[in-house]
């Protein structure tokens, strides 16, 4: 399967439109992460800025975020690579990653989470989502000019609990929550749907959709060498 890389990755995004789902779910993402949320913050893959104006109207005073996208989508959030980010060492308490890192090859993913190691301080938390061990055959198309088959949304990853906290590990993470639910239910159904998944009531369906997202925060605990 073609897995794209950077400049792949830019023109794809350059071509995707709105609604984004960060859109819909930055207020369960902040609300989920709301422990782990130090003074500075940095959100990466920010997209349209969904997020960032989420948390600066929870935060009005006191903590501060940045925003980078390699396909910016609003002029508050910079252009940058997740690969290469050009912050200081231990610059930030938190991190967030939300529907990133299934998009990245097995490359840039490496260097991602190197780098996001990189800029959280000792101690600091990164706030990630992805999709839950995605069946990915059911989301494989062909291109009828070159033939490639791709994913028809970029993913090139698919991630379980068990991979999450293996490669987590790997780079000098623990990982201290791990939710799956359905993001996108949370923001339409609110109140009753965050009482269905407090409940745990998830456990009691087999239905995909009810977990069809991974939230999970991760602890720096040691620096890469």
């Amino acid at each position: 399967m073609k897995q794209f890389d950077s400049s792949q990755q830019d023109r794809f995004w350059a071509t995707q439109k709105p609604p984004y789902k960060g859109d819909l779910v930055s207020d369960v993402i902040l609300s989920l992460g709301k422990r782990y949320i130090g003074r500075n913050a940095v959100d990466i893959g920010a997209g349209s800025g969904a997020l960032m104006r989420s948390f600066k109207r929870r935060y009005k005073d006191g903590k501060s975020i940045v925003g980078v996208d390699i396909s910016p989508k609003t002029e508050e959030v910079r252009k940058g690579d997740c690969t290469n980010l050009e912050f200081e060492d231990g610059s930030f308490d938190t991190c967030f990653a939300t529907d990133l890192i299934e998009h990245l090859s097995d490359t840039d993913l490496d260097k991602c989470l190197n780098e996001i190691n990189r800029i959280l301080k000792n101690n600091g938390f990164g706030i990630f989502n992805t999709i839950n061990n995605e069946n990915f055959q059911k989301a494989l198309v062909t291109c009828p000019e070159c033939g490639c088959t791709f994913h028809r949304t970029g993913h090139c990853q698919v991630f379980d609990e068990d991979r999450i906290r293996d490669l987590f590990s790997k780079k000098g993470f623990r990982i201290v929550k791990v939710r799956k639910l359905n993001l996108g239910y949370v923001s339409m159904f609110k109140f009753f749907a965050s009482l269905f998944y407090l409940l745990r009531l998830e456990k009691f369906f087999k239905v995909e959709l009810l977990t069809r997202d991974m939230f999970f925060v991760a602890r720096k605990e040691k620096d890469l060498k």
